[in-house]
């Protein structure tokens, strides 16, 4: 498969499970010394080729037409191995990203892939220095990395699997606080 269908392939599976809504989240895909990005304010489940935008590795100048996380994504993908980065919204990830500094997925699948997932906080989690300073070092070591209050990175060779790790993590979230319910519930 060609690396621009998987923009597209990813860019869909995240929006048709819930992990973005609307035009949230963005995409990355290192080639040599070239970022592919999604443009700022894009439909991740409507993908087009015309919505990714190529920067270079080493560029600080911002592309106005790419995501306002490119200084993050650039960060991650210059310090790490990692080839792919998604950055999603997943809603019951974020939820719990309020109430933990770090999830435990208690259900086997998730543990299977994270045993941990750290959850970090920061003044701006949107696009900034901070952010960019911060992201590389935990994904050197997690696959997956929670922003409180705002949402998952998740770093790996391939978007395909960056997307997995989010979509795995979300399921993890959701049983956690589900059960969380039911045994409040059912005491």
């Amino acid at each position: 498969m060609h690396w621009l269908n998987e923009f597209v392939d990813v860019g869909r599976e995240l929006y048709e499970q819930s992990l973005n809504h609307a035009a949230s989240g963005n995409m990355s895909l290192r080639k040599a010394d070239d970022i592919y990005i999604t443009a700022h304010d894009t439909r991740l489940g409507k993908l087009n080729f015309g919505d990714i935008i190529r920067v270079n590795i080493a560029d600080e100048k911002k592309d106005k037409n790419a995501s306002v996380e490119v200084k993050v994504h650039r960060q991650i993908l210059r310090e790490t191995q990692h080839l792919a980065v998604v950055h999603a919204h997943p809603i019951w990830c974020t939820a719990l990203s309020l109430l933990k500094d770090s999830i435990v997925p208690p259900d086997a699948e998730g543990y299977f892939y994270f045993q941990k997932v750290p959850v970090i906080e920061v003044k701006n989690p949107v696009g900034s220095e901070e952010m960019a300073a911060v992201l590389p070092g935990y994904l050197k070591e997690f696959p997956i990395v929670m922003v409180r209050g705002h949402g998952s990175f998740a770093a790996a060779k391939d978007l395909r699997t960056a997307g997995k790790y989010t979509a795995v993590l979300e399921k993890s979230a959701q049983i956690a606080l589900l059960a969380a319910l039911g045994k409040n519930f059912l005491s």
